[in-house]
């Protein structure tokens, strides 16, 4: 089952009123894009100028959408299901990794980083699928200004942060996991501010394999704790408009950090096996620790996983393209 702290299902979506003892109206007004030139600071902070969600999108239909293309994405790779939690879990570990590095390395603090990454288990496509280490450059920027959380609300007492829907919602489903689930339930800090977000760029990624993959790069605002990475781990949120370029599409993120098995769907057979033979070689050439046979697709998830990756980025680009039509 896919769930997050706050929400067990798509059908509870509909059960929210209120989020910090914010109102959804409240959120959503928010979560439009700072196009008229406001001045009041109290206003300012909580939003921004990419805006949270697209213009004529809903909070509750955004979060209804990401939902179904998590539960898309566990349907076409149902041996290894991914959840909003984990995938929340695997962008701190990559943060964290980066800041590791940097600590040990004693670099400044917006000195990009290179890692090693090896594709966490639960992120696999395929069955019994070993992958071989990628390296990931993630680079932190430092801003003067903070942005303030959506959901920030000075009038809420964090230490008393219980609003109506989560209360019952909780109560409906009790404690049936273990005792932590009351800790997220009743002390999620949502009063949070940052200054700074991290891009991640795939550097494994070929120049002959999907070229928007290798142009893709994740930027997270916030960090481990705070931000874009909170909003998906207690209520799997990514943020809206596909042009957004703080939204975290998790069908391409998950499929970023697949790197290896990005193929172009123009390619025959016998070059796409061609490619991974190649790469192989390469990787063996550099002595790499974790060398692994090759699992394929069968030729339904081909087009079933192209179609899934394609439509996103259809999204994403072409409406990128009315924008500047528009303007």
């Amino acid at each position: 089952m896919n769930y997050t702290y706050l929400i067990r299902s798509i059908e509870d979506i509909d059960r929210i009123d209120s989020i910090n003892n914010l109102s959804i109206e409240e959120i959503e007004r928010r979560s439009k894009k700072i196009d008229d030139n406001t001045t009041d600071a109290q206003t300012w902070r909580v939003r921004s100028f990419e805006g949270y969600l697209g213009v004529n999108e809903s909070f509750k239909d955004r979060l209804r959408k990401d939902w179904q293309l998590v539960e898309q994405w566990n349907q076409l790779f149902s041996s290894h299901p991914i959840t909003h939690t984990k995938i929340a879990s695997i962008l701190k570990d990559i943060i964290a990794i980066c800041e590791l590095n940097r600590q040990h390395s004693g670099l400044g603090p917006m000195t990009p980083i290179e890692i090693d990454y090896c594709t966490p288990h639960e992120l696999l496509l395929l069955p019994h699928q070993q992958v071989i280490q990628q390296k990931l450059r993630i680079t932190k920027q430092l801003y003067n200004g903070f942005q303030y959380s959506l959901f920030y609300n000075d009038k809420k007492n964090n230490d008393n942060n219980n609003n109506g829907f989560f209360k019952r919602l909780f109560s409906l489903f009790g404690n049936h996991n273990n005792s932590s689930n009351d800790h997220y339930s009743y002390d999620i800090d949502w009063n949070k501010k940052w200054n700074y977000e991290y891009i991640i760029e795939n550097l494994s990624i070929r120049d002959d394999q999907d070229k928007r993959f290798k142009d893709l790069k994740i930027k997270i605002a916030g960090g481990v704790n705070e931000g874009i990475i909170q909003f998906i781990e207690v209520m799997g949120f990514y943020e809206g408009d596909e042009t957004n370029e703080y939204r975290v599409d998790p069908i391409l993120l998950l499929s970023f950090l697949n790197a290896f098995y990005f193929y172009n769907v123009n390619d025959n057979d016998n070059r796409r096996q061609d490619q991974i033979q190649q790469t192989l070689k390469e990787y063996q050439e550099r002595q790499r620790q974790y060398i692994y046979s090759i699992p394929t697709f069968n030729k339904e998830q081909q087009l079933q996983y192209n179609q899934l990756v394609d439509n996103q980025f259809n999204l994403k680009y072409n409406n990128n393209n009315n924008n500047n039509n528009n303007n």
